[in-house]
């Protein structure tokens, strides 16, 4: 199975197997959304904070174990940003 997103205005949700090259993929979908594309420091704090929770997800959380799924949730608005990964582990 390879990444799976949806995505809104205002969020983006994907499953995905634990491999590192899907992080990128994400940060890309997220950099999208309309909410962020004008806020340069807001995306990259927001990189930062999400690369390195879906990295210990991967690493950690499935043991780089293909056969598990990770899914992670951003959700957006102007006064909050909401982040939620789920790992089998």
């Amino acid at each position: 199975m390879s990444l799976q997103c949806r995505m809104g205005e205002n969020f983006l949700n994907c499953r995905f197997p634990p491999e590192i090259e899907h992080v990128e993929e994400i940060l890309a979908k997220l950099s999208s959304m309309p909410l962020l594309a004008s806020r340069k420091k807001i995306f990259f704090d927001l990189s930062l904070v999400l690369r390195e929770a879906l990295n210990n997800a991967i690493v950690h959380g499935a043991d780089r174990d293909i056969s598990l799924q990770i899914e992670c949730t951003v959700s957006i608005d102007p006064q909050r940003i909401s982040i939620v990964v789920v790992s089998p582990g």
